[in-house]
């Protein structure tokens, strides 16, 4: 499993302004999320790196996270992975056709 983050969003003013403790667990996320950005078992990856609650609420209303019927999605996914989305299928692949960032 392979993990890359776009400096485009890591570097961006708004990213660096959340705090610390969101920072971390947007990193944590994106080791954790599928091939989809799809993450399964959230609860336990806020507290595997420390963080809370809060912290996940922090970046779904920064525009970091989007929620498809309840599951949460890392809304860079696309660009950061740098591969064709879609390529390989998971059990949230089918959620994702709602997103228009996930169509382009």
């Amino acid at each position: 499993k392979k993990a890359c983050f776009a400096s485009a969003v890591c570097c961006a003013d708004d990213f660096l302004d959340l705090p610390s403790s969101a920072q971390a667990l947007y990193f944590q996320l994106g080791f954790e999320a599928d091939s989809d950005g799809a993450l399964d078992g959230i609860k336990s990856i806020v507290r595997k790196c420390g963080s809370s609650m809060d912290d996940l609420d922090v970046l779904a209303e920064g525009g970091y996270l989007l929620y498809v019927d309840e599951v949460p999605f890392i809304k860079h996914w696309p660009g950061m992975l740098g591969v064709r989305v879609f390529a390989i299928t998971t059990p949230f692949t089918d959620m994702l056709v709602t997103l228009p960032s996930w169509r382009s």
